[in-house]
């Protein structure tokens, strides 16, 4: 039972972060006072559900890798298929996020339709902000 409740509650924790990162990303609404003017169902939305989904996928390649890691014989081979697993599942949601990004997000992009070939002056220039 705890096993299963640990396991519940950690995709619950991960999709709700995921969730708030994409609603972050995307922008919320907020009125003059700034006070948020939505209800819980603005929160679910396509993107936001997108890079929840993108999330958990990255915490299960980071568990995946960490088990691997820790373990040998026949439990490490049969976790390298996880691995295996998990690698595609994360690459697959990383390049859909991003082309969703690049293209539903115009604010995300701004800066690199300005230079569009400066990506190491451009991810210095977010370091400094």
């Amino acid at each position: 039972m705890w096993d299963v409740s640990y396991m519940v509650s950690s995709t619950l924790i991960t999709l709700l972060l995921g969730l708030i990162l994409g609603n972050l990303i995307q922008g919320l609404p907020i009125n003059e006072e700034h006070a948020f003017t939505g209800d819980l169902l603005t929160f679910f939305n396509p993107y936001a559900m997108l890079i929840a989904v993108t999330t958990l996928s990255l915490f299960m390649l980071h568990g995946s890798i960490y088990l691997v890691m820790k373990t040998e014989n026949r439990l490490y081979a049969k976790l390298t298929v996880l691995v295996n697993n998990c690698s595609k599942f994360f690459i697959l949601c990383f390049i859909l996020s991003s082309m969703v990004t690049l293209i539903y997000i115009p604010h995300m992009t701004e800066e690199f339709k300005h230079y569009p070939g400066c990506l190491p002056c451009l991810c210095w220039r977010c370091l400094r902000c």
